[in-house]
């Protein structure tokens, strides 16, 4: 007689097979919240400048956290069920996969913040840690049950971020601010235009005066306004330098660059009584009671996800792999598109990152448009053409209220990729010299390449401050306005130091910024050696307007008497900056001469050592030798050459093909019989080496160019030998 079966059996079945299903989730979800969802919302939390940039509202924040905390590991958990169903033994496997991908992930992250950063001893301990774990779990009851319990975890991290975070402020305070101008006694239209990664230096002559050969609108408005050489910013990072010009206050570190942190501002100063036309990139000092609520720079979710995805890569990888993620030292948002080099738009009136030195598909690759765009050099271009075209429209809005322009422009910020003739670089090219960590090598080649490339998008910058000039003028407004032109902070350009991050011998670079003012009915050109510092332009704009308020600054009105101290406060640094700027300036300056030595025009950005002197000679006054057995391939080669495109051919790279023989230190790259430029970084990977090399457009015509590349017989030796250009 056949055994009888208990009905109790499928239900204990389902139970624990449910049992086994939540536990196998609960491990993914813990997992993931520790090994990704931690690192990132504690990062985003700290730094709410992100969100800022991205123009994220406090909603648009909340569903970021949900969605990085809980989509990805759920829809793991969902997988693994689902292999489940397949076979019970397809779903422990895709478990124990998972467990182990994401116990390396934990493993990772844990040796990075360490300060380990080596390929193998970054991976071989995750891997190991990772497969480890997995095993652990199945063979261990114990640990397997503490590993459920990991799941409160993201939990908490989520509720971290979203109510104790600095970054919660800009969810729960709205920060409207009030208006607190009682009394202007001068209303005066008002056009403040902050620069970004403005070094003063990257602007003087030898003789530390504005450039008038490379920056003609400049040197104009210096002769048009007064000019304050020795004024300073309060902190390196545009987060604190753009609203510590807007309030005239040092900013607390730990404050977000939005309204809810800085509810006393130029914005809400004038709020009721000005007419505002704001152009912010990175902040949101100027509230929705005052400029409304549309901000036009917001990107999407899935950018906000794909720049998380960046910045864990930054997190979690060692420094041979992290080379290979889009920088995210050169802006606050759009990484990934920031790593595209952008079409400019053909309709447009102008024309995030740069190429790896071997990666062909991305230097040769037309840059997308879309939001990459709007966030590159050429973007900000069109940004501030547009603010120009506004003003003539400004004029007949019937407005009755005086008008306050403000306008912060990420330029002549990197990635360096503009030219003085409204055009892009054909061929962006690898910047050599900056580390993953946006460190200068020692080497100097790197340095001066970037110089070079600086200093051509500052000649971009150049043109549309003069456009903006001439755009005042023409609608009859220049000689009522207070109109303000300053940097939040500069860069520097010293071998072994970082680009950014203010140190001993950089801090004069870093914090030495221009600052320009032309009051009302001024019309020559003063130079004021005071003490400034952007903390000083509120004040100095409530003292020409005759503003009433109670408002207290830490900086002070440009109008007055000279300062008795020689204060220059810093938020960066334990100490202000030394008493000896002036030194220091001519320090630097007559370090980027050293760097670029043959004159202060922009040829001379072209000549650069060991053969500066000889851009500009004819080929066939050179020594030259049999011909080399190299040959050497060009991005874009320069075959139908148009000075009216919106694009510049003046950067070259491309791929010398050595042969078998050594690579050449330095080369010269000839355009048309002359001598154009000097081929810098030759970098050997196998029988080929990267080179890159900027030349100048003097050398161009219409149409066909003829390209060559000339290598020396020894490093500075003046024997040369041509190179056979082929197509690959």
């Amino acid at each position: 007689m056949p055994e009888a079966r208990n009905p109790s059996t499928p239900r204990v079945r389902r139970r624990a097979t449910t049992r086994v299903v939540l536990g196998d989730a609960a491990v993914v979800v813990g997992l993931w919240g520790l090994a990704v969802a931690q690192p990132l919302l504690d990062l985003y939390g700290r730094n709410g400048e992100l969100f800022v940039a991205a123009g994220t509202p406090g909603g648009g924040i909340v569903a970021f956290a949900v969605t990085i905390t809980l989509v990805p590991p759920l829809l793991m958990a969902a997988l693994q069920t689902a292999a489940g169903l397949v076979h019970r033994s397809a779903g422990r496997a895709v478990h124990t996969a998972l467990t182990a991908l994401l116990g390396g992930l934990l493993a990772a992250t844990l040796v990075r913040r360490a300060g380990i950063d080596g390929t193998g001893v970054v991976l071989i301990p995750a891997a190991a840690a990772g497969v480890a774990l997995a095993w652990g779990e199945r063979r261990s009851r114990p640990l397997a049950s503490g590993l459920r319990y990991l799941a409160l975890g993201p939990l908490l991290f989520l509720g971290a971020l979203v109510f104790a975070s600095p970054s919660s402020r800009l969810i729960w305070d709205g920060g409207n601010g009030a208006a607190a101008a009682a009394s202007i006694d001068a209303p005066a239209p008002i056009v403040v235009v902050q620069l970004d990664e403005l070094p003063l230096a990257s602007l003087l002559s030898r003789d530390l005066t504005v450039n008038r050969a490379r920056f003609p609108n400049f040197a104009a408005l210096a002769d048009e306004s007064t000019w304050y050489p020795d004024a300073t910013s309060v902190a390196s990072e545009t987060s604190l330098s753009v609203p510590s010009l807007v309030t005239g206050l040092v900013p607390d570190p730990d404050s977000l660059p939005a309204a809810s942190d800085h509810p006393r501002s130029l914005f809400t100063l004038l709020g009721d009584r000005y007419d505002l036309d704001v152009h912010e990139e990175v902040t949101t000092l100027c509230p929705a009671s005052r400029c409304g609520a549309t901000d036009d720079r917001t990107g999407s979710f899935s950018t906000l996800l794909t720049d998380a995805a960046v910045v864990y890569g930054h997190v979690a990888l060692p420094a041979s792999l992290r080379a290979r993620l889009p920088r995210v030292d050169q802006s606050w948002s759009g990484f990934v598109d920031g790593a595209r080099v952008t079409e400019p738009s053909t309709t447009a009136t102008v024309s995030t990152t740069t190429a790896t030195a071997t990666a062909t598909a991305t230097s040769q690759a037309d840059w997308a448009d879309g939001e990459a765009f709007a966030r590159g050099p050429a973007g900000q271009g069109q940004d501030l053409q547009a603010v120009i075209d506004g003003l003539a429209a400004s004029t007949a809005d019937g407005d009755p209220r005086p008008r306050l322009t403000y306008v912060h422009a990420l330029l002549p910020h990197g990635p360096w990729l503009m030219t003085p003739t409204d055009q892009q670089h054909s061929d962006p090219g690898p910047l050599l010299g900056l580390t993953t960590e946006s460190t200068w090598s020692v080497e100097p080649v790197g340095v001066r390449q970037g110089l070079q490339r600086h200093l051509l998008q500052l000649g971009y910058a150049d043109l549309y401050l003069g456009r903006l000039v001439q755009g005042l003028k023409d609608i009859g407004v220049w000689d009522d306005a207070l109109v303000v032109v300053a940097a939040d902070h500069g860069v520097a350009f010293t071998p072994g130091r970082p680009l950014r991050e203010p140190t001993d011998e950089t801090m004069r670079e870093i914090y030495a910024v221009p600052l320009f003012v032309k009051y009302p009915h001024q019309t020559t050109g003063e130079i004021d050696p005071r003490n400034a510092r952007l903390i000083d332009v509120l004040p100095t704009i409530v003292d020409v307007l005759g503003i009433e308020t109670d408002w207290v600054f830490d900086g002070r009105s440009l109008r007055g008497a000279p300062p008795a101290n020689d204060d220059k406060p810093v938020v960066d640094l334990d100490a202000p900056m030394p008493a000896d700027r002036r030194a220091g300036l001519v320090e630097v300056v007559e370090r980027n001469h050293g760097l670029l030595p043959y004159g202060d025009d922009w040829l001379s950005v072209a000549r650069i050592e060991p053969y500066g002197d000889l851009v500009g000679v004819p080929v066939d006054q050179l020594v030259l030798g049999d011909p080399s057995p190299m040959s050497f391939f060009s991005y874009h080669p320069v075959t139908a050459y148009d000075p009216a495109s919106t694009r510049s051919p003046v950067l070259r790279s491309g791929v010398l093909h050595l042969a078998g023989t050594e690579p050449p230190t330095t080369g010269l790259i000839t355009m048309n019989g002359v001598v154009a430029g000097v081929a810098v970084g030759f970098d050997p990977e196998g029988d080929d080496a990267t080179y890159t090399g900027l030349i100048s457009a003097d050398f161009f015509t219409y149409g066909y160019n003829d390209l060559g590349l000339l290598v020396p017989d020894e490093p500075g030796g003046r024997v040369f030998h041509r190179v056979a250009l082929v197509d690959q």
